[in-house]
């Protein structure tokens, strides 16, 4: 997911004209290994792609709604016109992007990109605050595991430790399909 939030970024940019200067707020709930790859994922992936863009530290916030705003809103105060984009790694993160925006009516001006997709998320999706939403595919994600225990038991397969799990991008023009919907 955090490659894809990357090469999304990237490609919304490039479709769009938009010069990819400025800083990036990364917004988490914890720290937890897996989702700490996903956060470098992104690093690694945005930094080869727009080297410009400063990466601020990630801001943690304990899985705290009213906390994930009150970050969104110091970097605000701190940062001001020189925010480029907020990236949020799990759904509170991406709801407080959403509301933050929403409320501040800077939409237009930061670009929101989160994963998951509750009901705040998808509202900003729809409005457009929220430019993409990452999402994991949960059936594809169960079958594959079905399907690799099988070939493990039966023919004795090796699989690997760590797996890429499959994502989608919703974006505002895409979010009714049925794929994505």
């Amino acid at each position: 997911q955090g490659t894809k939030m990357a090469d999304y970024l990237f490609e919304y940019c490039q479709a769009n004209g938009i010069e990819m200067k400025g800083k990036v707020g990364i917004h988490m709930s914890v720290v937890i290994p897996i989702l700490e790859d996903k956060i470098n994922a992104f690093r690694t992936r945005i930094a080869e792609l727009a080297p410009d863009l400063e990466l601020l530290d990630t801001l943690y916030n304990d899985n705290d709604p009213v906390r994930a705003t009150q970050n969104l809103e110091g970097q605000l105060s701190r940062h001001g016109g020189k925010l480029f984009a907020f990236m949020g790694f799990n759904a509170i993160c991406g709801s407080a992007i959403a509301r933050v925006l929403t409320e501040t009516g800077m939409g237009d001006q930061i670009i929101g990109i989160a994963t998951d997709s509750d009901a705040d998320e998808v509202a900003g999706l729809r409005s457009g605050v929220m430019k993409a939403l990452i999402l994991q595919t949960p059936y594809d994600q169960a079958y594959n595991a079905v399907m690799d225990a099988v070939d493990h038991i039966l023919n004795e397969a090796e699989f690997d430790k760590a797996i890429n799990i499959t994502s989608v991008v919703a974006t505002p023009e895409n979010m009714s399909e049925p794929k994505i919907a």
